[in-house]
């Protein structure tokens, strides 16, 4: 079959597949049992909280039996949420060992891939001054982890903001002391020790 190939050539599957996205009924489409990966409960409502949000914008890729290659977590969303069909790309170019290789290489590949926090957080931060009519979770990233993703991306303090450091010399003002300022009153004391409210 590939008697053309030169020695020690591997062969290759078709760089430029024609790839057509085809709308298919959930209901025909079957998950491949030998499926490595697992999604959990709360990752399929992730998924299914994306797909409410921006749209099916990621077709399944399946094979000539309709066998689910990559998008087990997509399909298990849209049959959650009631879909009766959804978009598919037959890789009919592939061979059963090719498809199945390729199924450990599409989830793995991304699961290697680092993020660059600082542009994440700066993008998150930017999500975060728009006026969204979504929740920014959606993104899969849950509050806490933005907020800490944006604290990292903080700008440096202005020195101009910063409080002025006491002059040298003898104290002016004394713990017990009360400053009245117009209508204002300012005491000298501990914010913990319930006398000072009194006051």
């Amino acid at each position: 079959m590939h008697a053309h190939l030169a020695a020690g050539e591997r062969p290759r599957c078709s760089l430029k597949p024609s790839l057509n996205v085809t709308p298919l009924p959930t209901d025909l489409l079957k998950p491949d049992p030998a499926n490595t990966r697992i999604d959990g409960k709360k990752q399929i409502r992730q998924i299914a909280r994306s797909i409410e949000t921006f749209g099916f914008n990621v077709p399944l890729l399946i094979d000539a039996d309709m066998k689910v290659i990559a998008g087990h977590g997509r399909l298990s969303a849209a049959r959650q949420l009631g879909f009766s069909e959804v978009p598919t790309i037959s890789l009919g170019h592939l061979t059963p060992a090719q498809a199945r290789a390729f199924a450990i290489a599409d989830n793995r590949l991304t699961e290697i891939a680092t993020w660059d926090a600082k542009l994440l957080g700066e993008q998150l931060r930017e999500l975060s001054e728009f006026d969204l009519n979504f929740d920014i979770e959606v993104t899969g990233f849950e509050i806490g982890e933005i907020d800490l993703l944006i604290g990292n991306t903080a700008p440096q303090a202005d020195p101009d903001d910063e409080a002025p450091r006491p002059v040298p010399g003898p104290a002016i003002c004394r713990p017990g002391d009360l400053w009245q300022l117009g209508r204002h009153r300012i005491h000298c004391g501990s914010a913990i020790e319930e006398e000072a409210y009194r006051l």
